[in-house]
């Protein structure tokens, strides 16, 4: 007896030192909102982890490079190290727990175009020495996530560097235009923080195990608040050897979401002529699945002191309620952004960013800017000073290009029909012209025979009212015979010049002049070379034929040319309408250095018996 029972328990040992569990299978990809191979590849690889829930869990982290991703801005910190963990040096590049794909579809090493389905099967044939159980919630405040991790070995086991891995992740990320340079809008599994709070570090476990050994281990992650969607929130938690990189075991949960649910968007005027701005709403729509009875709105000005302002009532789900922001005092003259957001729903206590959103407003108690306004949109960095862009939807808007050395130009080829988007010129006093004109270049071709519309706009009352001052559609608006099928950039001949005669408003101590684009999903259209002055003045190269500049581009002088005329003023007027160099008594074929300006592009005004002639000079 004794000795079966000997055998017995040496057959239990053996057991216990060979049971294994089934494995499921870690994928990790590298990949970047602007990386061209990044869209080809993926669509593919998107349909290949979709098809094996049951066997894979993917996890995908936004690089840095080779373009713009605002998800990897948000987690460069958690992204980076993971990068440097497996010296990844181009994107897109897969790895299969821990085993970067195998290059034997043609393409190179890590290609997530050569993860098949023979791949998954093979790896997840193979049994795993661990099991892990996670378990995720929501704090009381519904700011936080816990989450408890057990890991248990049902048999023996010895690693050598063992960590354990736990990420939040966002399970879909869809943004209503591409984020990126390369198309892509809808992103899958995206890394979001790690739990650990330790750049992916990993939290140290064990390196020997006995059998059915187990350990819990408890985790707290702040909410970031650029999470997109809270239902979409889920915990990945894996075991790794950090000296042969091999994931274990890999498990996933969703984080319940609580019922509550909102958003928002403020109401509030683009321009504000007072230091005080009042009228401002916060209009947020329920979105959970409970009635709400009492919620707090939050809101602050520039990032600064947090003020609030209670809601109670019945705000069915579905159903949309506003609650009016006390006036904004002390402002100063300038750009402004307020934000609001809800907290402690129900009395729930919650307090995060929930429904948070944010809109920017200009303040003019300043002087307006005075006349002749000249911009050529050569400086890259838009809105300008005093500038406003108003937008119903900020993704929408009117954009400054560098097409013709720097124009506006609305997206009519994306945009669906009837979204809108304005933008609004500093603020010009009136009162020194007495004939005054406002002056633009356009470029436009139609896609077929969409009427896509730009309209210009003037207020005298800081934009309480509105009147039309210029207004063309369709083929009215075109610039270019025919249509065109493909995304409009105009050549240099494709522009028009036009004028609006400003009579009307000569007295306008503070005029605002707006330019309303509304697409009818057709071409684009280009606007540029705007300009401010009495009807004598203009910015077209053939306003006096015989007046001439050269060298044009130069380096450091122009020489000038007339006739019929003698002791002119020249003047060279920056991108931002400021006059930096003036020159009296200019007579014919005189020398005029540019010593001292930067490189860029520049206005000569030349006054000519009465008439202003005006050139683009360009400085190299």
């Amino acid at each position: 007896m004794k000795r079966t029972l000997i055998l017995a328990g040496a057959l239990a040992a053996s057991l216990a030192m060979n049971a294994q569990v089934q494995r499921m299978v870690l994928t990790e990809e590298f990949s970047n909102a602007s990386c061209g191979p990044c869209a080809a590849q993926n669509p593919q690889y998107n349909a290949l982890v979709a098809a094996n829930t049951t066997k894979v869990i993917s996890l995908k982290y936004q690089t840095n490079w080779p373009g713009v991703d605002p998800m990897n801005a948000q987690t460069q910190s958690d992204v980076g190290p993971r990068v440097t963990y497996y010296g990844v040096s181009g994107v897109p590049h897969g790895v299969m727990d821990g085993t970067a794909f195998a290059n034997d579809c043609g393409y190179y090493v890590g290609a997530p175009y050569c993860a098949d389905q023979a791949d998954i099967d093979g790896r997840y044939g193979v049994t795993s020495p661990f099991s892990i159980t996670v378990v995720p919630a929501l704090t009381p405040g519904f700011d936080s996530v816990t989450v408890d991790v057990t890991v248990q070995t049902p048999a023996i086991f010895t690693g050598t560097t063992m960590k354990l891995q736990v990420v939040l992740v966002e399970k879909l990320v869809t943004f209503t235009s591409a984020p990126g340079t390369n198309g892509e809008t809808v992103f899958h599994h995206v890394l979001r923080k790690d739990m650990n709070n330790a750049n992916m570090a990993g939290y140290t476990i064990p390196n020997s195990w006995g059998a059915a050994e187990s350990h819990t281990y408890s985790f707290t992650i702040a909410i970031p608040n650029f999470i997109y969607k809270h239902s979409e929130m889920a915990v990945v938690a894996f075991v790794q050897d950090n000296s042969t990189k091999e994931v274990h075991q890999t498990e996933v949960a969703d984080v319940p979401v609580t019922s509550f649910g909102v958003t928002q968007n403020i109401a509030t005027s683009p321009l504000n002529c007072t230091s005080s701005v009042s009228g401002v709403t916060a209009d947020f729509k329920n979105t959970g699945s409970v009635t709400i009875t009492s919620a707090t709105v939050n809101y602050r000005v520039d990032g600064g002191t947090t003020m609030t302002v209670p809601y109670s009532g019945s705000l069915a789900v579905g159903a949309t309620t506003n609650v009016n922001i006390p006036s904004l005092t002390g402002l100063s003259s300038g750009a402004h952004t307020l934000e609001t957001w809800i907290t402690d729903i129900n009395l729930s206590g919650a307090s995060g960013y929930m429904g948070l959103s944010s809109k920017s407003f200009n303040v003019f108690t300043s002087a307006a800017s005075a006349t002749p306004l000249v911009n050529n949109f050569s400086v890259a960095v838009f809105p300008y000073a005093n500038w406003t862009l108003d937008n119903p939807n900020p993704s929408y808007s009117w954009a400054r290009v560098t097409t013709n050395t720097g124009s506006m130009k609305f997206n009519n080829f994306t945009f669906a029909a009837g979204t809108i988007s304005n933008f609004i010129v500093e603020p010009v006093d009136m009162t020194g012209l007495t004939t005054p004109t406002l002056t633009f270049d356009v470029a436009y071709r139609q896609y077929a025979a969409e009427n896509d519309k730009l309209e210009v706009y003037v207020s005298t009352n800081c934009g309480s009212s509105w009147t039309s001052v210029y207004s063309k559609q369709g083929a009215t608006l075109s610039t270019v015979a025919g249509v065109q099928t493909t995304a409009f950039t105009p050549t240099a001949a494709q522009w028009r010049n036009e004028t609006v005669d400003l009579t009307p408003y000569a007295s306008a101590s503070s005029l605002f002049i707006k330019y309303k684009a509304t697409s009818a999903y057709g071409n684009n259209f280009y606007v540029d070379n705007i300009n401010i002055a009495n009807s004598s003045a203009g910015i077209e190269d053939n306003t006096a034929s015989s007046f001439n500049v050269y060298p044009n581009p130069t380096s450091d002088y122009v020489n000038v040319s007339f006739i019929n005329a003698e002791n002119i003023t020249v003047s060279f007027i920056n991108a931002v309408g400021q006059t930096v160099k003036i020159f009296n008594n200019v007579n014919n074929n005189t020398q005029l250095s540019l010593e001292g300006l930067a490189s860029g592009v520049y206005i000569l005004n030349a006054d000519i018996n009465g008439q202003r002639v005006t050139k683009q000079v360009i400085k190299n």
